[in-house]
């Protein structure tokens, strides 16, 4: 009997170990997964940049494999049509380092093969709006296989 209550607790032991593994905090999924994507810049001003829910990775305009900038992220708003990422952004080569806001926003179908993606940057939430006419960098992405858009 003794054998028993020893080897039930033994498993019992390394039931929690493995629970406690499997219970990690897994990162946040993007709700649409355009935002997956690597964004293609329609302006010779700005370069690739790769979003994850907790990071940011900015391009030089002239070489897709030069680092224009990292940054460490929270995921503020995740919705089908905008993300909000809080970024502290590293930027390169000056090291130049500073908290800004990101939103990236679903607008259009702009041609085949290429769904528009507007960014805003801003230091100040209170400061931004969607209407900001002239003040984002526009991307493309691939559209859904199975897009609703016009």
């Amino acid at each position: 009997m003794k054998k028993f209550i020893f080897i039930l607790s033994l498993f019992i032991s390394f039931s929690c170990f493995a629970q406690d593994d499997n219970s990690k905090a897994t990162p946040k999924q993007f709700v649409n997964p355009v935002f997956n994507q690597t964004l293609r810049p329609l302006s010779t001003h700005n370069g690739l940049v790769y979003l994850t829910p907790t990071s940011v990775d900015f391009r030089t305009p002239l070489d897709e494999n030069l680092v224009n900038g990292t940054g460490k992220c929270d995921l503020l708003e995740n919705e089908e049509d905008h993300i909000t990422l809080l970024c502290e952004i590293d930027w390169l080569p000056e090291h130049y380092k500073v908290k800004e806001y990101f939103t990236y926003v679903v607008d259009r179908l702009y041609f085949e093969g290429c769904l528009l993606i507007h960014e805003y940057s801003y230091d100040n939430p209170q400061k931004f709006s969607k209407n900001m006419k002239g003040d984002f960098s526009a991307y493309c992405v691939d559209p859904p296989k199975s897009s609703k858009l016009d």
